[in-house]
């Protein structure tokens, strides 16, 4: 966690700037763009030790995403990363997920972060 780096009052700021972030993104209709502000704030929430605010904010994710593959490899990378110590059998399987999604859709600029996750998980194929 990197709550011993920041001041609490840095990381309040911080929480309070990523929420006022999404729900200016909800408020204002852009869902396209809101799983990438719950994205956002899912690495911070992880990383200041909120495992469930930032499980809860990739769920949401997930549920705006239905239709956006782009943004579910994004989220399965995501999650993959940020819980694999909870659970390495669900990361392995979201990493699969996400390497079909990028090859089905092409979204190749996710490659290296795919390989690089793998790689730190445990899981790296060759293509």
């Amino acid at each position: 966690h990197c709550t011993d780096r920041f001041p609490e009052k840095i990381r309040q700021t911080i929480a309070e700037h990523l929420a006022a972030a999404v729900d200016g993104l909800d408020k204002a209709g852009q869902t396209q763009l809101t799983p990438l502000g719950l994205l956002t704030r899912a690495w911070f929430r992880a990383l200041t030790g909120d495992e469930a605010g930032a499980k809860a904010d990739l769920d949401e994710a997930w549920d705006l995403a239905r239709d956006a593959p782009l943004h579910q490899t994004d989220i399965l990378l995501t999650r993959a990363r940020l819980f694999h110590h909870q659970d390495p059998t669900q990361a392995r399987t979201n990493l699969a997920r996400a390497r079909t999604l990028i090859h089905k859709h092409g979204y190749h600029r996710r490659d290296q972060e795919l390989t690089d996750a793998e790689a730190v998980i445990g899981t790296a194929q060759t293509p």
